[in-house]
């Protein structure tokens, strides 16, 4: 499987020399940490996307005009948790459903940076913490969910349900076997 990961350059020549830095997240820390993405901490790359369009959109979006995509080749089989699956999605409604949202929010906004608050990254950093408590053999390498980034400028509209690719957060590197920088 491939996935494509949008950069600026200089990280992407970084990326190839010395393989990627993974930022992770502590749920247990107190301490001041860089927000999760909305499907955890990890690399973020677009699958399904052979034409490169959703990577060099985001590159473009935010590191032009110095942009490019890496080509992430993938292991075949590892654990990953799919928010496509419907019993994904009730067993994540169900967690939620048993938080303390109150003090999750109050979590967020202690490590807010730059990026828009959304409580999905922290209930699933809770999720796949509690899972790997009950089962330490049991690690997630990767959470996988359709999404919807915004590349359109000058448009001010929140944001849109209609996914415009798959996205795939990478929590352990050991999947990606190989990592090529496409052509433009």
């Amino acid at each position: 499987m491939l996935a494509y990961h949008g950069t600026k350059y200089s990280n992407a020549t970084s990326i190839l020399k010395n393989g990627f830095f993974l930022k992770t997240y502590d749920v247990n820390s107190e301490e001041k940490q860089s927000m999760p993405g909305d499907l955890g901490a990890g690399i973020y790359a677009f699958i399904c996307d052979k034409k490169l369009k959703n990577s060099i959109n985001f590159a473009r979006k935010r590191f032009a005009p110095h942009h490019c995509t890496l080509i992430l080749e993938l292991i075949e089989n590892y654990p990953v948790l799919d928010l496509q699956d419907p019993k994904n999605i009730e067993y994540i409604s169900r967690f939620r459903e048993s938080l303390d949202l109150k003090r999750i929010e109050e979590r967020a906004k202690k490590d807010k940076g730059k990026r828009t608050v959304t409580l999905d990254g922290y209930i699933i950093e809770l999720l796949i913490a509690e899972s790997e408590k009950r089962n330490p053999n049991n690690k997630i390498a990767a959470v996988r969910a359709p999404s919807y980034t915004k590349f359109e400028k000058g448009i001010n509209f929140h944001a849109s349900k209609i996914p415009n690719g798959i996205e795939l957060c990478i929590r352990q590197k050991s999947i990606i076997k190989n990592i090529k920088l496409a052509k433009p």
